[in-house]
């Protein structure tokens, strides 16, 4: 896979808006895909090469113009500022452990697992891993915290990235299936026929039905923690996960919930750098004040 990420205001004046499209070749499947980036001038590139081709041989420009063309010839345009130029190899994997059996080292981000772009699920896991990694090292350095603390970093980040990285995987599959929908009538896609029209309406019927990738809230927000530190549920069923939707709820190892208070303040402009104790109280004494001694 090629990514060129250039600066061209004559794509932004040709477009007329800043969107994302993708490209097909000469047999139907997926050629590259242009995608806005900051909505005015910024644009990412990215060209499917096979493995038997040199990616030194071709440069950003070509690049470029070879997925704007499609099936067609090239698509000259005017490229401002080349930002960034690299090759890729898409995967899908993750690491079997996300630390040294000493736990001297850890693991984070794109060292512990590889995806496919598709989703926009790296930098969600990134920031993720980092924050739940730095708050457990924080706390053993300063001497609150033990060794178990940092065994339920793998416990927790883990399920997320292979949750995560198999959902690219599903993403792609939703764009390279094309071929089958257009099945060698590329060309079609353009023209004014019924046989046109009829193409169009299939391609927009299949990413009408599989646009998770723009709409998988529960991959983002919806996944909960199983660990060490987690506090079971006693009583009651768990929720059942929907990668499509973010469904809110107080079962232990979910995201805090975001409510606004009777005094009109959200709930998350209280918690503090430390440890926050969030008591859903109906009068009845569930000895929160216990938990307030001993801390």
């Amino acid at each position: 896979m090629d990514l060129t990420n250039a600066r061209s205001m004559e794509l932004f004046r040709k477009l007329g808006i800043a969107d994302s499209s993708r490209t097909k070749g000469e047999n139907g499947g997926l050629k590259g895909a242009v995608i806005a980036q900051g909505e005015v001038d910024t644009w990412i590139v990215h060209l499917l090469l096979p493995l038997d081709i040199d990616h030194t041989t071709i440069d950003s420009n070509e690049a470029v113009c070879s997925v704007l063309g499609g099936v067609y010839a090239r698509y000259e345009i005017q490229i401002d500022e080349r930002l960034v130029r690299s090759t890729y190899r898409p995967n899908l994997a993750v690491a079997r452990s996300y630390s040294g059996p000493k736990r001297h080292i850890f693991l984070a981000g794109d060292s512990a697992r590889q995806k496919i772009a598709f989703g926009g699920y790296g930098i969600n896991m990134g920031i993720g891993d980092a924050f739940d990694i730095g708050w457990k090292l924080a706390a053993v350095i300063k001497g609150y915290g033990k060794q178990g603390l940092l065994a339920s970093y793998q416990q927790e980040r883990r399920p997320v990235a292979l949750l995560s990285v198999e959902r690219s995987g599903v993403h792609l599959n939703v764009h390279m299936s094309l071929s089958e929908i257009i099945d060698g009538a590329a060309k079609d896609i353009d023209s004014a026929s019924e046989k046109g029209e009829q193409l169009r309406a299939r391609i927009h019927d299949h990413y009408q039905l599989h646009d998770n990738e723009n709409k998988d809230l529960g991959i983002e927000m919806g996944y909960r923690y199983k660990s060490n530190i987690v506090f079971p549920e006693s009583s009651g069923t768990e929720p059942e996960f929907d990668p499509t939707r973010f469904v809110p709820t107080t079962w232990p190892g979910w995201r805090a919930l975001h409510v606004f208070l009777s005094d009109g303040s959200a709930l998350s402009s209280h918690f503090g750098s430390g440890f926050s104790l969030v008591e859903f109280s109906d009068g009845t004494d569930r000895g929160a004040e216990l938990l307030v001694e001993k801390a």
